[in-house]
């Protein structure tokens, strides 16, 4: 026993040698039991739930391709469908107008066919060169008209000769009346020929010049032989014509 204050003496431990082996040998044991544990509970527990998300995730990406491959199918179809309805539409609006030149076509026919026949009928008077009528329209050239000149007098030798026209008007406030040398180009400055026995339309195009307030229009005929026949309207009833 030591005495107080005296040094402390070491304490000796004696370690058995086989102890110490079979220590080691636990420990080996239990890391290879643990490896083992954690490639089972990979194997069987987490690797089949991996292989289900993978799986499901193959099914959703090729289920998003196919509805992405529907809707540009879907898109196309649609696209298709709207240039048929815009066909289909320009189609018919073409037909429309067609129809509608048909139609205005048609009856200038059966109005010339009616003053043909009222012109040469049976009880149809004799009268000389006239202007029957006259239509004027505005376009995108200038103002488009047309003359009908009828004469039943004389049909064997017929009426031949130039048409012109003059418009009445204002301009800044002072009245005005224009030649037909000032409405038409150069080149047509002499006037529109007719030649016919019993009727012809004439159909020209005048140019107003900016600022002209046109009120009156004027048709002269000169035949050949030398007659002379003029006709006035006003324009505004012209114009009216026009449009019929």
């Amino acid at each position: 026993m030591a005495q107080p204050g005296s040094p402390e003496m070491p304490t000796l431990r004696v370690i058995d040698p086989r102890r110490a082996r079979r220590s080691r040998q636990i420990l080996v044991a239990a890391w290879i039991a643990s490896v083992a544990l954690a490639f089972v509970i990979g194997r069987y527990v987490l690797l089949p739930g991996a292989d289900t998300l993978s799986a499901r995730l193959s099914e959703s990406q090729a289920a998003l391709a196919e509805t992405r491959h529907q809707l540009q199918e879907v898109e196309q179809r649609l696209a298709n469908v709207e240039r048929a309805e815009q066909i289909a539409r320009l189609g018919n609006e073409n037909v429309q107008q067609t129809l509608a030149a048909k139609d205005a076509e048609l009856a200038e026919m059966r109005r010339e066919i009616t003053l043909y026949k009222r012109l040469i009928g049976p009880q149809a008077e004799r009268h000389p060169l006239s202007v029957q009528d006259l239509a004027v329209r505005e376009d995108e050239a200038g103002f488009a008209f047309s003359a009908l000149l009828t004469q039943t007098q004389d049909v064997r030798r017929g009426s031949e000769g130039k048409l012109t026209l003059s418009v009445e008007g204002q301009r800044a406030g002072r009245p005005e009346r224009l030649p037909w040398s000032s409405l038409v180009p150069s080149d047509a400055a002499d006037g529109l020929p007719y030649d016919f026995r019993y009727f012809q339309r004439v159909e020209g195009r005048i140019i107003l010049p900016d600022g002209f307030l046109p009120h009156t229009i004027h048709v002269q005929l000169r035949g050949g032989s030398g007659e002379s026949v003029q006709r006035s309207l006003p324009w505004q009833q012209a114009m009216t014509q026009g449009t019929n």
